[in-house]
């Protein structure tokens, strides 16, 4: 998601980012009578290779579940993006991840 300004206010931050207005994926989902395998298989080749652009840079998201890709249009065959790196961390060959992260319901 581009990120194009951040404003500091008294008690707020303001930020200005691209529009994205297909909602995330699990709306889509959800919303769906029928989530077709062709879609699905154009999904998740956009998301694997969201995943392995991150980790050629050492980076581990640690949240990935279907809230946190977004699909920039409403249109059947959209683009998506992978947000929310609050829990990403640098990944360090030598050291083992044990903390649990990420949402409950999704373990």
């Amino acid at each position: 998601m581009k990120l194009y300004e951040i404003f500091e206010q008294d008690h707020c931050l303001i930020i200005i980012s691209e529009i994205l207005e297909g909602g995330d994926l699990l709306d889509r989902i959800n919303k769906s009578d029928r989530f077709s395998e062709e879609n699905a298989a154009l999904i998740m080749f956009q998301l694997l290779s969201a995943i392995a652009y991150c980790h050629k840079r050492k980076i581990v998201h640690r949240d990935i579940k279907p809230e946190n890709v977004v699909l920039l249009s409403n249109h059947v065959n959209t683009h998506i993006k992978l947000v929310d790196f609050g829990n990403a961390e640098d990944f360090k060959p030598e050291e083992i991840k044990t903390k649990v992260l990420g949402s409950v319901y999704f373990f």
